[in-house]
């Protein structure tokens, strides 16, 4: 494609309609992370061809994958936060996760490093991190944003509280630490 975006490269992602995605492009390493609400990933190389197929995650017991969100960093690490839709009650978006992969989607971790087996149970159950605190696994909440930006991965949730609030957190991504919660709420 041009600078001006004149004339933009494009091709088809087949086998995979969906409402509720998410995409990053990583050209450094000629790399498009693609991810279908509560299916696989595919990783796809700049033209299209896809280089492998991932089911990153599993339904839990509480509730399965609604909303994907992707992010990376200067390395080239690809962060992947997902929330999780309720199939039991009372809360409609129960928890929101997040895991790392340091090898261009061939693994997930732990930010620790811990190795983590695929496919990942969705909710609280399972072994990935959690943006949410536990304390708000009941209440309705919905990812707003997700960036990794000055050495942080930053994460912005509304939780469906009394009061409403936007719940703000700062994690280390060599840890997964949660260093700096602030809440909005609205009045």
């Amino acid at each position: 494609s041009s600078p001006n975006y004149g004339s933009p490269s494009s091709f088809a992602i087949t086998s995979i309609s969906a409402g509720k995605h998410s995409m990053i492009l990583d050209e450094d390493n000629d790399r498009i992370y693609y991810f279908k609400a509560n299916e696989k990933l595919k990783i796809l190389n700049l033209s299209g061809t896809t280089l492998s197929t991932v089911t990153l995650l599993q339904d839990g017991p509480n509730a399965y994958c609604q909303y994907p969100f992707f992010t990376k960093d200067a390395n080239g690490n690809i962060y992947f936060a997902w929330v999780t839709d309720d199939h039991l009650g009372p809360a409609c978006y129960r928890h929101i996760g997040f895991i790392v992969s340091r090898d261009l989607g061939v693994t997930w971790e732990k930010m620790d490093g811990t190795n983590l087996t695929l496919p990942i149970v969705a909710d609280e159950t399972g072994s990935a991190e959690m943006i949410s605190l536990i304390g708000d696994v009941l209440v309705n909440k919905f990812l707003s944003g997700w960036q990794y930006a000055n050495e942080r991965l930053h994460a912005v949730y509304w939780l469906d509280s009394s009061p409403n609030k936007q719940r703000y957190v700062r994690i280390n991504p060599t840890t997964g630490a949660i260093e700096k919660t602030i809440d909005l709420i609205f009045g």
